[in-house]
């Protein structure tokens, strides 16, 4: 895989920001999927990424992360285990991007 990366828009604040996967350096089978502030046009702080994120399947976590950082507020990214969660906990994510948007989590539904 040699990278994915995505202009998102967040719907809280307006602001947008670069979602960038890439294979992480650090070990051979994870993915590292990193969220950047877009300053202007194709210029981003790239030394500065705003959350941070891993997993073993690039696709599934770069979706995952662009839904993140385009439905909630940038506050909330860093508020999962040590800001960097894999697809281990992908359960806890879901559950707590469901619960900022307001829905129903699967254990609150009848």
């Amino acid at each position: 895989m040699t990278g994915l990366m995505t202009t998102v828009t967040n719907a809280t604040n307006g602001k947008r920001y670069f979602v960038s996967t890439v294979k992480c350096p650090r070990s051979e089978s994870l993915q590292q999927t990193a969220v950047f502030r877009k300053i202007f046009g194709p210029i981003a702080n790239f030394w500065r990424p705003q959350a941070t994120f891993f997993g073993d399947d690039a696709a599934d976590l770069h979706a995952r992360v662009t839904a993140l950082v385009r439905d909630i507020h940038p506050a909330y990214w860093k508020m999962f285990p040590e800001g960097a969660p894999t697809l281990e906990t992908a359960p806890t994510l879901e559950a707590v991007m469901a619960r900022l948007r307001g829905e129903p989590t699967a254990t609150e539904r009848p």
